[in-house]
């Protein structure tokens, strides 16, 4: 897990992610391909903020990554494999 912020304000008593350390973990790319990009939609963010307004919808209903991109992912999610499953 990437490290949280000193002085970040807890939520509930939690530490929390926002979507830029999101998508350094390879999660959105993983939450679109797998979840969103089959229904039309993509998650977004603003890299500059770390915050999303929510996910925009394809004009045609079809949302595909370039092939790099999902390899980049994979690499990504090496680090991770052993705990949180294969991509």
């Amino acid at each position: 897990m990437p490290a949280i912020p000193a002085g970040r304000e807890k939520i509930c008593g939690c530490d929390w992610l926002d979507w830029n350390e999101l998508s350094a973990l390879g999660l959105i790319v993983r939450i679109n391909t797998e979840i969103l990009h089959p229904l039309g939609l993509a998650i977004f963010r603003d890299p500059a903020s770390g915050i999303s307004a929510g996910a925009m919808i394809a004009p045609d209903g079809k949302w595909e990554y370039a092939p790099d991109v999902i390899e980049g992912l994979r690499v990504r999610l090496s680090d991770y494999s052993g705990k949180y499953g294969h991509f």
